[in-house]
């Protein structure tokens, strides 16, 4: 069985390899770090937990084996051996480690390959539509944007959200077609949605103060407790959004927020 976290969502495999186990620990009850080691068929569980902490990086027979416990596709795997590889040229050094991640060319791309479920105007319109009012003329569109960030694309990624099938007519009305999935991208195009979502931040200051709230706090983490503490944060978007997400609405009565939770190191 496949595990629900995508490696995809990680810079540092040692990190997703610990979000793996947390995940089945909450699903298994007692998973443990042996168990894991038996699955993986090695002859102690010390293996397996040097690796995750850090003091030693997996050869070519733990990688293997790993890439098959994990049910790990092709794409994946390279994926999941690049940041092996990434971090035992690095030698550990973050800062090292991070530079080579971020300009290696087949984590920098050109932005106009940039997939269309990282393109911030496909999560727009996946919400306008649920707006009873909704037109999909550019200029109604238009008019609903507050920010001038590529708003031009808007007609264009709608048809193509048409065409793959994320969107579709019922009653001739256009609805989210919500058994449909995204097919995730082979590399990491997060970084173009993030620089997007930035910049709404800097230019939602000038947008008036009772439509938007800026909450920040510096606090000390201990760093065993980050992976819970980013795995609160998630929980509580969630909860968040279960509770204040419209199904359907009319455009005068409702606005489409963009919710954003960032949990950042200061310090190193």
């Amino acid at each position: 069985m496949k595990d629900n976290v995508s490696i995809y969502d990680f810079k540092d495999y040692r990190e997703y390899l610990k979000e793996v186990f947390e995940e089945r620990k909450a699903k298994f009850g007692k998973y443990s770090y042996k168990r894991w080691s038996e699955e993986l068929g090695l002859s102690s569980v010390s293996g397996l937990t040097m690796v995750i902490k850090g003091q030693r990086n997996p050869g070519p027979s733990i990688r293997e084996k790993l890439i098959s416990n994990l049910n790990l596709d092709q794409k994946e795997e390279e994926y999941f051996l690049k940041l092996v590889d990434f971090t035992k040229t690095s030698k550990n050094n973050s800062s090292m480690f991070m530079y080579m991640l971020d300009n290696d060319q087949e984590f920098n791309l050109d932005d106009s390959q940039r997939p269309l479920s990282f393109k911030w105007q496909m999560g727009f319109l996946r919400e306008a539509v649920k707006w009873q009012d909704f037109k999909e003329t550019k200029t109604w569109l238009d008019s609903k944007i507050r920010f001038t960030i590529d708003k031009e694309e808007i007609e264009e990624i709608l048809k193509e959200m048409k065409d793959v099938g994320a969107l579709k007519y019922n009653n001739q009305a256009l609805s989210v077609d919500k058994d449909f999935t995204f097919e995730r991208p082979t590399v990491n195009y997060f970084k173009n949605l993030h620089r997007d979502f930035l910049k709404m931040a800097e230019l939602s200051y000038e947008t008036e103060q009772s439509k938007r709230i800026l909450e920040y706090r510096m606090i000390m983490v201990k760093k065993e407790d980050i992976p819970r503490a980013q795995k609160r944060l998630k929980e509580l978007m969630n909860e968040f959004i279960k509770e204040f997400d419209q199904e359907e609405a009319h455009s005068k009565e409702s606005e489409i927020y963009l919710t954003s939770i960032y949990i950042l190191p200061i310090s190193k």
